[in-house]
């Protein structure tokens, strides 16, 4: 067992999914002797960047920072529940306040979503911070859905699983689902392009909206609009304050909020329809590479689908074991790296699937019926242990290894 400190206890996404997934380690209020873990919570990439009494460095103790800098502890940042893009400013003023705390930097690792956040950084300054990457809310979406551990995790809050068939709209009008999240620009060009293409009416659409109300709205201002995108999709922006919802939307059938609520899937929705179009959290910002709940939902419930979202998405969930649905619809775009390219690219394979369904849905239905049928079995009942192999194994043996020896590792 690895023994490890938690600090901020109300707050412990890394910890709390490895132990669902059984692996060894064991919480302790304070270790005498030995090595052993102390993980902090980032919670928010902008928590990075607060000083003083606001840092999340603040949480730690004295005999905290005495311990990360004798090496008897290492300094974990928990930032699994976020991926984004490696920041130097925000990265600048974090050293700044590891100095200040009088930590050593070579003491600590940070463990996010993003693949490629340590590359950056080392290619920014060299040696310094460790970096290890693991999902919290992929593994903790597979471990609800898996048929053992689900019930036992999460009670009655587990989804009414026992009737649904994937793709099982037999005989329904042919419909697609697309939730979407937090407004970002992928999403309002999503959004317009499906009205333009006349496709609303055939699919069950959700969008959060831009006012006020919504606590993520001001990430993007439609009154100002990046001109690369305006440069590249004119006629997706023009008029956006016209047609862009400003509260949130619900289009089409179903129940619940789906995708709203990041640890809810809305069974009815997936029921409805035989295609996902997934707007995933990131697109247009380079240096991202990760994968979360919201493809991976998709997958599980054995939905045919096109992700707009990072390059090798798609590919993340093959190396996962699920079927992708290859010889039914084109993911050339998922590993074209830029992203207006990687857009249009979507957008045609879009199209192509979405032609293909309401020609002879139930060809559609047939030919993606076996993968489909794969891929629900699958997150039932081996993508916890496939997670736990790739991701969460991997993390416990570099504590281990750390506690076994004082040797620090960077992740690949």
């Amino acid at each position: 067992m690895v023994p490890y400190v938690q600090r901020d206890p109300d707050c412990s996404f890394l910890a709390d999914s490895l132990l669902w997934g059984d692996q060894k380690i064991r919480r302790v209020e304070s270790s005498s002797s030995g090595r052993y873990i102390t993980i902090l919570p980032v919670r928010d990439y902008g928590n990075m960047h607060q000083k003083g009494e606001r840092s999340p460095l603040s949480l730690l103790t004295p005999e905290d920072r005495a311990a990360i800098n004798s090496g008897r502890t290492m300094l974990l940042l928990d930032h699994t529940n976020e991926g984004p893009a490696f920041n130097p400013i925000i990265f600048d003023i974090f050293h700044n306040e590891v100095a200040a705390f009088g930590l050593r930097r070579d003491k600590i690792v940070f463990c996010g979503q993003n693949r490629r956040m340590g590359l950056d950084y080392r290619a920014h300054y060299g040696e310094g911070m460790k970096f290890w990457s693991y999902d919290y809310f992929p593994m903790a979406i597979a471990i609800w859905m898996d048929s053992v551990r689900g019930k036992q995790i999460f009670g009655a809050d587990a989804f009414p699983i026992e009737n649904y068939s994937p793709l099982g709209a037999a005989g329904t009008v042919p419909r697609f689902l697309s939730f979407n999240a937090a407004a970002r620009w992928h999403r309002l060009l999503l959004y317009r392009w499906l009205q333009m293409q006349g496709m609303m009416a055939h699919g069950i659409v959700s969008f959060h909206g831009v006012n006020s109300g919504n606590p993520k709205s001001h990430e993007i201002d439609i009154k100002s609009p990046p001109p690369e995108l305006l440069a590249s999709f004119p006629e997706l922006i023009e008029g956006i304050g016209e047609w862009m919802p400003a509260a949130p939307v619900r289009v089409g059938q179903g129940v619940g909020l789906g995708n709203d609520l990041i640890m809810t899937i809305d069974v009815a929705s997936y029921e409805l329809t035989l295609f996902s179009i997934v707007s995933e959290s990131d697109f247009f910002e380079a240096g991202i590479e990760r994968l979360t709940e919201k493809s991976l939902k998709v997958a599980a419930m054995g939905h045919p689908f096109v992700i707009l979202g990072a390059p090798r998405t798609v590919s993340a969930l093959a190396e996962l074991g699920f079927c992708t649905f290859g010889g039914l619809i084109n993911h050339a775009y998922d590993l074209v790296e830029d992203p207006v390219e990687r857009m249009r690219m979507a957008f045609r394979s879009i199209t192509q699937s979405w032609d293909r369904i309401r020609s002879d849905p139930d060809r559609w239905r047939a030919d993606a019926l076996q993968e489909a049928q794969f891929n629900f079995k699958h997150a039932r009942g081996g993508l916890a242990a496939r997670l736990g192999q790739l991701a969460a194994q991997p993390v416990v043996q570099r504590m281990e290894r750390f506690v076994a020896t004082g040797e620090l590792l960077q992740c690949p």
